[in-house]
């Protein structure tokens, strides 16, 4: 129908070589939209009809990373039971699926300064964006670290055997420095 000079319309495909509708690919695409394309309306510039915008398409998966770790006494001494605690969100795209365990293993120096400890009880499914705090509530040697003295690298890691499939499985693991007083 006609259009009156400064009026606007919304349209909707409705065909093409592939049907109406585009399948979504992960990754960054570039949609152009096209009015008058075989040029059947005569008009003042036909340089104009083109419009361009980006678009995103995530891969549809959750992605875990580590956001904080904390420890309980926030001072430790050397021999102090200390329970850790790390932060995790899902910055992807999708929720985490509910009833899988969402891990963290919580290692120190790599392994020199005693066993790690784990969380492993969080089966809720975690929503894009969405952040939960977790406690260590096991590991070989209980579910506390002995605190040794000394300054060390403790090293939270979610989901560590990847029991969730995620966009990006590199990005897991948060660092952070304990001091231990002796």
């Amino acid at each position: 129908g006609p259009l009156a000079p400064g009026a606007s319309v919304t349209l909707t495909a409705n065909g093409g070589s592939a049907g109406a509708t585009w399948t979504a690919v992960a990754g960054t695409h570039t949609v152009k939209a096209n009015i008058d394309d075989a040029n059947r309306i005569t008009e003042s510039n036909e340089t104009n009809n083109i419009v361009s915008k980006q678009i995103v398409v995530g891969s549809g998966k959750p992605d875990l990373v580590v956001t904080d770790i904390s420890w309980e006494p926030a001072s430790p001494t050397n021999g102090n039971a200390v329970t850790m605690r790390a932060t995790i969100k899902n910055q992807g795209s999708v929720s985490t699926p509910a009833g899988v365990i969402h891990g963290v293993l919580f290692t120190f120096d790599d392994g020199a300064a005693g066993p790690g400890v784990w969380s492993d009880t969080h089966t809720g499914s975690l929503a894009p964006g969405a952040s939960v705090t977790l406690t260590a509530n096991g590991g070989s040697a209980g579910s506390k670290w002995t605190a040794v003295a000394g300054t060390h690298t403790v090293k939270a890691n979610v989901d560590d055997i990847n029991r969730i499939t995620e966009s990006n499985e590199t990005n897991n693991i948060m660092s952070k420095q304990i001091v231990v007083e002796n």
